[in-house]
């Protein structure tokens, strides 16, 4: 395939390898194997997303930076300009229709995902085999694999679930990456995530491949017993394609170290295969420092203040969103920083500090979150001056009650995916943030990143952020202290860190950490595979 000039929806060219032929859809060339419950898809290719639906803000963005109503007019454009990356796990439920129109909402992740290739579009980075290489192969899934999960429950029906392992690329080594069990989880969700951990373990010295996989099981409606069950389940199947020198799966939502001894009691029965205490494949049952995700976020964002402003984190009151591990790591090393963060969150509200979080209250709800399925709104019945929110009442609009009583310095986003869009993004600029830091997979729209580069606050992106949690599980350093991983944790945030800012000046693009990401990232991944052949 020949790579053209296409036509983006701004009147813009960009040398990209355009799949199309006098119409007809050349996607990806995919395959089932012999075994009925398992799809495998080789290849395809990427194209950019431009767009997300967005609610009220405070501000009106000018000109470019407004939002259409018709978001998949928008996307639709951008595919037929450079050809769709698709996934061939999910058949009949996302489909391309003639131009390369999605039929899906799931396909918006895979290409909201391959966004940041118009960074280095937008760069210049175009010349030379290793790019056109890329091209190709860099945006293009290894392989999409799918197979049935089934487990008794505890009243003795059989239960099936869909499991899934999406293995991106092997370019700079074994893949690995996150495992999600939760409802919400498809095929393309994945894919998505897959990408990003290619870009990210790019950035760091674990010499790393991408990968996700998870299965749609709800894990809040399940007993201890049957989440045992359904983990020794998934394995049986995921076992034929993981191995420690070939994928190895890491912590995720609803994924942690109970899980992890599961998965990894089964595997070693089943593969006549062993790992070393907190070493190798699932570190052998038991995860070595879970907070090194956290951590490396705060850490991260301490550079940035410092290189930026001249400033740290100290007093500084920082917003957090969600209550998992990498959440209460953020606000247990803020803390430590003598940051002041204010409020946490899960999908049944947030509760708010005013005041701001000490270490004795800290405790009280991380013990609370301890307990498997309790939402942060039992923290109020342990502290008389917080303030509990449900739902109904934005974190980021314009009368959130956080934007009172001081404001709010740096947001730290460890919840869903894309939780702030142009709107919030607006919101949060108008109440004077001055940084916001990803601490979870892809949870700011396109338009969000790109109004905050226009609005002047700092953007922290999380294939840069989550680099270093990846880097320490993977080199299995379960005999270091406390006081040695925050050395390790601020060495690699700030490598990291110094790659991506200066990776951003080299292109004339200062200040824009997330174009320095990808850019970073993207290059990083063309060299090997050109020296690779491609492969």
């Amino acid at each position: 395939r020949g790579c053209t000039g296409a036509t983006r929806p701004s009147g813009r060219t960009s040398g990209w390898c355009d799949t199309t032929k006098e119409g007809r859809k050349d996607d990806v060339v995919g395959f089932w194997s012999s075994e009925p419950s398992v799809a495998v898809v080789d290849g395809g290719e990427g194209a950019g997303f431009d767009g997300d639906a967005g609610g009220g803000g405070a501000r009106e963005l000018p000109g470019e930076e407004r939002e259409s109503a018709d978001v998949e007019g928008q996307a639709v454009a951008e595919v037929r300009g450079r050809g769709a990356l698709l996934s061939d796990g999910d058949r009949g439920r996302e489909d391309l229709g003639d131009g390369g129109e999605t039929t899906g909402r799931g396909q918006d992740d895979v290409l909201r995902a391959v966004r940041g290739a118009d960074d280095v579009a937008d760069a210049g980075v175009r010349p030379g085999a290793a790019v056109r290489v890329a091209g190709e192969g860099v945006f293009g899934a290894g392989a999409a694999i799918e197979f049935r999960v089934s487990f008794l429950d505890d009243s003795g029906s059989v239960r099936t679930h869909r499991g899934y392992r999406i293995q991106y690329s092997s370019t700079l080594g074994p893949y690995e990456g996150p495992l999600h069990f939760s409802e919400s989880i498809t095929a393309d969700n994945l894919k998505s995530m897959a990408l990003a951990a290619n870009f990210s373990h790019a950035l760091g010295p674990a010499r790393l491949g991408g990968a996700a996989g998870g299965a749609n099981f709800d894990m809040s409606r399940a007993s201890d017993a049957e989440i045992q069950r359904f983990c020794q389940a998934f394995m049986s199947e995921l076992a034929k394609y993981v191995g420690p020198n070939t994928d190895l799966p890491s912590t995720g939502l609803a994924v942690g170290p109970a899980e992890i001894g599961y998965l990894y009691g089964h595997y070693k029965r089943t593969a006549n295969a062993y790992a070393s205490h907190g070493r190798g494949l699932l570190w052998g049952g038991t995860v070595p420092h879970t907070e090194a995700y956290g951590y490396g976020c705060v850490h991260f964002a301490s550079h940035v203040l410092a290189d930026r402003k001249s400033d740290s984190l100290k007093n500084k009151r920082c917003v957090i969103t969600g209550s998992g591990k990498i959440a209460l790591a953020v606000a247990e090393r803020l803390l430590a920083c003598g940051a002041i963060p204010i409020s946490l969150s899960d999908s049944s509200g947030f509760v708010y500090e005013a005041a701001g979080f000490d270490q004795n209250k800290f405790n009280k709800l991380s013990q609370i979150k301890r307990e498997r399925g309790t939402r942060v709104g039992r923290y109020i019945l342990a502290s008389t001056t917080a303030k509990y929110f449900d739902p109904s009442t934005d974190m980021f609009g314009p009368d959130s009650p956080l934007f009172q009583d001081g404001g709010v310095d740096v947001v730290f986003l460890a919840a869903q995916s894309y939780q702030v869009d142009h709107a919030r993004a607006a919101t949060l600029a108008d109440a004077g943030c001055r940084l916001i830091v990803d601490a979870s997979h892809a949870p700011c729209t396109p338009a969000a990143i790109r109004a905050f580069k226009k609005l002047g606050v700092a953007y922290a992106p999380f294939k840069a952020t989550l680099a270093t949690g990846a880097t320490i599980g993977a080199s299995a350093v379960d005999d270091t202290s406390c006081a040695d991983l925050v050395k390790v944790v601020d060495d690699l945030s700030a490598a990291v860190y110094n790659d991506v800012s200066a990776t951003a000046n080299e292109y004339n693009l200062r200040g824009d950490l997330n174009a320095g990401t990808n850019i970073a990232s993207f290059l990083r991944l063309a060299n090997v595979m050109d020296a690779h052949g491609g492969v």
